[in-house]
């Protein structure tokens, strides 16, 4: 094979699983942005030094890309994390609910008109997928992101492996590209006013935009919902929500359920040099945790999202394909 034909095709791999490896990361679109760079300039210095190829400027390039589900992880098992049974009552707010509230300097507390984790025969009743738990948890949820002074702390681990390769001269190629864009990162959001700067964009960012789902409202839905369960230490109550799988492609790149309550990926939202013809992806069907102290504030928030999928990407006559799997974990802890 001709050096200008490798350059090439080692492009379209690597393009592919940059594309696929975004799905995993929340803020990472500057990585992104960055880590492609870099591979054009490489690819086009080895070119131009090969003296075989002449650079072509980005916009001529039509590639395609072809993405299907992995058929080996198309129906996930979740379980669900058990129930600690305990006698300590827990406390009731008092305060009234709040229907999208309107920002103010202080912590507002969200409460349903009765605490859905109420006592019965001495033993705390586990939270069900019903009306009143989830008009409770969107509201703490949403209140907790519109209010206007507080500390979020983000810690997020992202781990994705190569599965499988259909170029397998490409593989160590594709796992710099991987361990590039993998790993574990924490970062702090001071609030004031209702605004903090973005440790990594360095910009002034709201809550609704730094705390997932970016700029809407967390919205929980009985019908996407497999379990919601609950657990008390007579302070603090975390409530455990098990979404059920979705699936994605190119016409309906968002699942609508997990979309409703956390960042998911759109590659018809990003500016790449490639033509997208397909994004076929499977949510396994995300973990949600969430801890509300006895003034019904939202004090920590969880999230464990797997995904599986195969990336394919055509230059021309020259076509490959990546399989991925892997998650994104993040955990966002608030003070007051």
């Amino acid at each position: 094979m001709k050096e200008s034909v490798k350059y090439a095709v080692t492009a379209v791999v690597s393009i592919v699983v940059i594309v696929a490896l975004s799905l995993f990361v929340r803020s990472g679109n500057d990585r992104f942005a960055q880590t492609l760079e870099t591979l054009n300039d490489t690819l086009t210095t080895a070119n131009v030094q090969s003296g075989q190829v002449q650079q072509q400027p980005t916009s001529q390039l039509t590639p395609q890309v072809d993405i299907h589900l992995n058929p080996g992880n198309t129906q996930p098992v979740v379980t669900n994390p058990p129930v600690v049974n305990t006698t300590v009552p827990v406390v009731t707010p008092t305060a009234p609910v709040v229907n999208n509230p309107m920002p103010s300097t202080d912590a507002p507390v969200a409460s349903p008109s009765s605490d859905p984790a109420t006592q019965q025969g001495g033993a705390p009743v586990a939270a069900g997928n019903n009306a009143e738990t989830l008009a409770y948890l969107n509201n703490a949820v949403n209140t907790m992101r519109k209010t206007q002074n507080f500390t979020a702390t983000k810690d997020q681990d992202i781990n994705i492996s190569l599965t499988d390769c259909s170029l397998p001269a490409f593989t160590s190629v594709i796992n710099g590209v991987i361990n590039g864009m993998t790993g574990t990162e924490s970062y702090t959001f001071t609030f004031a006013n209702g605004t903090a700067t973005d440790p990594e964009e360095k910009k002034p960012v709201s809550a609704m935009t730094a705390i997932p789902p970016t700029d809407k409202e967390f919205t929980l839905m009985a019908d996407g919902i497999a379990s919601l369960t609950s657990t008390s230490d007579g302070v603090n109550t975390v409530y455990t929500i098990v979404l059920k799988p979705e699936s994605t492609t190119l016409a309906s790149p968002e699942p609508y359920y997990h979309g409703s309550v956390m960042d998911c990926f759109d590659l018809t939202s990003l500016d790449l040099p490639i033509e997208v013809t397909a994004a076929d992806f499977n949510y396994e069907g995300a973990t949600i945790d969430i801890t509300v102290d006895a003034q019904g504030r939202v004090v920590k928030y969880h999230e464990n999202m797997p995904l599986n999928g195969v990336g394919g990407g055509k230059m021309g006559f020259m076509s490959a394909e990546a399989t991925i799997e892997g998650y994104l974990d993040e955990t966002w802890t608030i003070t007051y």
